[in-house]
């Protein structure tokens, strides 16, 4: 049997670590990031063997953590981030939009895709940038994505 309040517990302290650590994130980020970026894939993996990081990028890469709006701010500054916030945050608005005109069996299928869009978009901006890096997240996303759209379409 589950105690309720250990739950409870255990989601307090993910929200009391989570919300410092972005916040930390944000702060050193954006006293190191120029106003357009440093180019796109300076962070990425690959960058090392191709050997077109300077030292101070290997430095910003090297500090902090790995949330996906330090990466956004890093390679695309803060024009970058105020663009995928308003491509993404559109895209989810769509869905939404889009959700209330879909028949109901498949309405189910459809907010779960909007979840797991929401929950990745999320995992990314506030935890890790591997998210939207990794092609086995990536296919399933663009896929279901694409489904989604689809599912009004779909004659019962």
């Amino acid at each position: 049997v589950i105690d309720s309040s250990e739950s409870d517990n255990s989601i307090k302290t993910f929200y009391k670590d989570s919300i410092p650590f972005f916040l930390n994130e944000m702060k050193f980020a954006a006293a190191l990031a120029s106003p357009f970026g440093h180019g796109v894939g300076v962070l990425s993996q690959g960058a090392d063997f191709v050997g077109t990081r300077t030292s101070f990028v290997k430095e910003i890469a090297s500090k902090g953590g790995e949330t996906g709006i330090k990466t956004v701010l890093f390679e695309m500054g803060a024009a970058g981030i105020l663009i995928f916030l308003i491509f993404f945050g559109s895209a989810l608005f769509y869905m939404l939009k889009t959700w209330k005109k879909i028949l109901l069996p498949l309405n189910y299928l459809g907010l779960s895709v909007i979840i797991f869009v929401a929950a990745m978009l999320a995992r990314y901006v506030f935890l890790h940038n591997q998210t939207l890096n990794d092609y086995a997240v990536l296919i399933p996303f663009w896929f279901f994505i694409g489904v989604f759209f689809k599912l009004k379409e779909i004659k019962q």
